[in-house]
């Protein structure tokens, strides 16, 4: 059975505008500019951002973790089938949209709540609430982690 394995390297700062695959997991590391990635049938991880971030997958999961959360400047994670994990720097300022239907949500940071309260579903502003982010699958959990 083959296999082909793609290394991409750029300036930190470099516009990831589409990154897309099919039955490939995608892997993206120090990215301080926009990403956005999808694949269908396999996992996404993103390290060391600082920028604004679009990443989803179905039959897969998600886990992005932030340096630092760009202000004003909207993300969003989605899967089908999979479980989300975002990490956050101690000090984010986030407004926080979530969503599962068959899993739960968890949240490491202190959060004011807007809205009605779940495990289903969770809404609500962390710290100043300057970068609004979506955070949600259908199959999965959902885990707002503090780093």
């Amino acid at each position: 059975r083959a296999s082909v394995h793609f290394k991409l390297t750029m300036p930190a700062t470099a516009v990831l505008s589409k990154i897309s695959t099919v039955n490939s997991s995608v892997v993206i590391d120090g990215a301080r500019g926009p990403v956005n990635a999808s694949t269908v049938n396999g996992s996404v991880r993103a390290t060391k951002l600082g920028g604004p971030v679009q990443l989803e997958t179905v039959n897969g999961s998600i886990r992005a973790s932030f340096d630092t959360a760009a202000a004003q400047q909207a993300s969003s994670f989605r899967s089908v089938n999979g479980r989300v994990v975002v990490a956050l720097p101690k000090g984010a300022g986030v407004q926080l949209t979530t969503s599962t239907v068959n899993g739960r949500v968890e949240c490491d940071f202190p959060i004011e709540v807007s809205g009605k309260i779940s495990g289903k579903n969770l809404s609500g502003r962390i710290g100043d609430g300057r970068t609004p982010m979506k955070v949600s699958t259908v199959n999965g959990s959902v885990r707002i982690e503090m780093q």
